[in-house]
């Protein structure tokens, strides 16, 4: 395994490829931020989805029902956290953080 970790780290393939993709994103910051924003919204509506299937169905019971709740708990902690990331990078230090 570690004969192949040391092939694909010295491939200039990988390299050249890693080095593009850093150059286009350091012009667009928040481009993965958003990406992932937006995976997030679209999990949690098809999570949406399969839940009121669930609750509308007879063959549901009420033990999976709870074990929705942790994973919406997840889908907004995960979306709060995409979302503050991408207000707090453009808006920079605050006011108090300067005058210290």
């Amino acid at each position: 395994m570690s004969e192949f970790m040391r092939r694909v780290d010295s491939s200039p393939r990988i390299s050249r490829f890693i080095m593009r993709l850093s150059t286009a994103l350091s012009s667009r910051r928040g481009w993965p931020l958003l990406a992932g924003t937006i995976l997030i919204v679209i999990s949690f509506v098809s999570f949406g989805i399969v839940i009121l299937g669930l609750v509308l169905s007879d063959n549901a019971t009420s033990v999976w029902l709870w074990m929705c709740l942790p994973l919406t708990l997840l889908h907004a902690a995960i979306f709060a956290g995409f979302t503050g990331a991408m207000l707090a990078t453009p808006l920079g230090e605050g006011y108090q953080d300067t005058h210290k």
